[in-house]
């Protein structure tokens, strides 16, 4: 996938890994908690069947880390296929309990 910033005039890979500073302007996220018992074992198993199906696999552009949002938990990292598309996958996997985390109230 190829998009400009404002203030460029050339189209910039955005599944480049030298481009990771604005990794997540342009994809589409996928919620895989339902599927995925952990999000590393998941992107392997993914990408093992795309070999022996398709003869293609993806590109992980960073490996699963986690991280907050509100309450919950996440696994989440980007992948990108042969064509540059680039897709969030997220594994949500907690919840944390009243008045642990942070207290940010918006």
């Amino acid at each position: 996938a190829k998009a400009a910033l404002p203030g460029e005039k050339r189209a910039i890979n955005l599944a480049d890994a030298r481009n990771e500073r604005i990794l997540g302007l342009n994809h589409v996220a996928i919620d895989v908690s339902k599927v995925a018992g952990s999000l590393t074992d998941t992107i392997k198993s993914v990408n093992r069947t795309s070999f022996e199906r398709f003869g293609k696999g993806f590109k992980i552009l960073n490996p699963p880390k986690q991280q907050m949002i509100g309450r919950k938990v996440w696994e989440m990292c980007y992948v990108a296929d042969n064509t540059g598309a680039v897709v969030e996958l997220l594994n949500e996997v907690g919840i944390l309990e009243d008045g642990a985390g942070s207290d940010v109230r918006w």
